[in-house]
């Protein structure tokens, strides 16, 4: 049995077979065969004076053939490339890791925008605007909390005065503080309708806030200034400190007030007659702020009609119209 499977017994052979570096040498042809015709991979015999280099990529092929290893090499080589281990911001690991995770990865955001229909776009539109400027309402009362606390406590707990005038005083700074504050959000560019994260919303909110009571402490200033019989001090302009990644309008669609009509221009005079100079300044970069975002929105929905008569003029000629699209021609729409 032993000569059959290793063809001799002679111990001559069985070492030269083994300096050769090929262990199949002296074995039957049958059995190589067999073993050749079973073998999942086809053994090719080397030769023991290959260069190190060589018996290297002989391994390295043989380790990819497996799942495991290729799987492995695939994962290693997108963590060492730069250019493919770009990751998406929504990754908490921005130093490339898990790229191969995020490659396939697509956000919410388009997934719902893809689902929508035209109707559906220029609806967001319009909510985008109507939210944007119930946002800047929202966070201008939230930085006049204070007040607000003043105004309720005046009205449970305040003197007989103040009761009797409807803590009027108290209800005057609450006005104040609520109307400036808009103002400031508004020239500050929260109204802008540009995509923006919750950091930067709160950094305006918070340099608003910031902006109104110095605007208060200027103001105070002068008024002692005044009674004391001194000159006013210098008022340095507001919006001269604010760090340069504000956001602003878009520079095609940024409006200036003198492109507006005579007519509308005599309504802002007689806005602007009885303000400061700083409130001045204020009311019209918030006039602007409006107005510019008004216009961004007329845009949006231009482009987004023009896309759905794109868009229905293509399912007609395919004949596959909707019931929606045949009632809408009907009426001109």
């Amino acid at each position: 049995m032993l000569e059959w499977l290793w063809g001799s017994s002679d111990k001559s052979k069985s070492l030269k077979s083994q300096k050769s570096g090929d262990p199949f040498k002296e074995l039957e042809p049958s059995l190589k065969d067999f073993l050749k015709a079973e073998a999942p991979q086809k053994y090719e015999a080397f030769d023991s004076k290959d260069p190190p280099k060589k018996l290297e990529d002989e391994r390295r092929k043989w380790r990819e053939q497996i799942p495991a290893f290729a799987e492995r090499k695939e994962r290693s080589d997108d963590f060492h490339e730069p250019e493919r281990a770009r990751v998406p911001p929504q990754s908490t690991f921005p130093d490339g890791r898990y790229a191969h995770l995020w490659k396939t990865y697509t956000p919410m955001q388009d997934i719902e925008n893809s689902r929508k229909s035209d109707q559906d776009k220029i609806l967001d539109v319009l909510d985008l605007h109507k939210s944007r400027k119930e946002e800047t309402a929202r966070v201008a009362l939230e930085n006049c909390s204070i007040e607000q606390i003043d105004y309720h406590v005046c009205l449970k707990g305040g003197t007989i005065t103040d009761r009797m005038t409807m803590c009027r005083s108290y209800l005057k700074k609450l006005e104040r503080c609520y109307i400036m504050q808009t103002r400031i959000l508004k020239a500050l560019g929260y109204l802008n309708l540009t995509e923006r994260g919750s950091d930067l919303n709160e950094r305006i909110q918070m340099h608003g806030d910031r902006l109104y009571h110095e605007m208060l402490d200027q103001e105070k200033a002068m008024a002692e200034a005044k009674v004391v019989g001194k000159p006013a001090p210098p008022v340095p302009p507001l919006l001269t400190d604010w760090p340069k990644d504000t956001v602003s309008v878009p520079s095609n669609t940024t409006f200036k007030l003198e492109d507006l009509s005579e007519e509308k221009k005599a309504v802002l005079r007689k806005r602007f007659a009885n303000l400061t100079p700083s409130e001045r300044v204020l009311e019209e970069k918030a006039v602007v702020a409006d107005l510019s975002a008004a216009l961004i929105t007329a845009d949006r929905l231009q482009e987004a009609r023009e896309v759905e008569q794109r868009n229905k003029k293509a399912r007609k000629e395919k004949g596959e119209d909707t019931i929606r699209d045949k009632i809408s021609s009907l009426f001109g729409w």
